[in-house]
């Protein structure tokens, strides 16, 4: 209980210190720069040419509410060991969301080393 007030607290202060306009400001220069759009999601460590998020972070998204992305501006979404801990509903809707997202053609990884805790 104590890491989930934990992680909450640092989640919402992330997310005062950013905001959602700091945040979408971030995201229209990435795709504004890059031509081949590349999107990590929840990975511990920065890919160069990636817009990197976290739910903590310089470009918080969470990714059990709708992703704060236009359609079709990505054309990969990798995300790794991320799904696991969320629950299997919230798991559908980031997937379709997901789809919404990428490019015609697109590719979404998903890492998770068990599938099986998404329950």
């Amino acid at each position: 209980m104590r890491a989930l007030i934990g992680f909450r607290t640092r989640a919402g202060i992330a997310w005062f210190r950013n905001g959602h306009l700091i945040r979408a400001k971030a995201i229209r220069k990435y795709l504004a720069n890059h031509s081949e759009t590349k999107l990590q999601l929840g990975g511990t460590y920065m890919i160069e040419g990636f817009l990197n998020s976290q739910i903590v972070g310089d470009v918080p998204i969470d990714i059990t509410s709708r992703l704060p992305l236009p359609d079709s501006s990505f054309s990969l979404i990798y995300s790794s060991h991320l799904v696991e801990h969320i629950h299997r509903k919230q798991f559908t809707s980031f997937l379709a969301d997901s789809f919404r997202v990428l490019k015609p053609n697109g590719i979404h990884i998903v890492a998770t080393p068990s599938i099986e805790k998404i329950s």
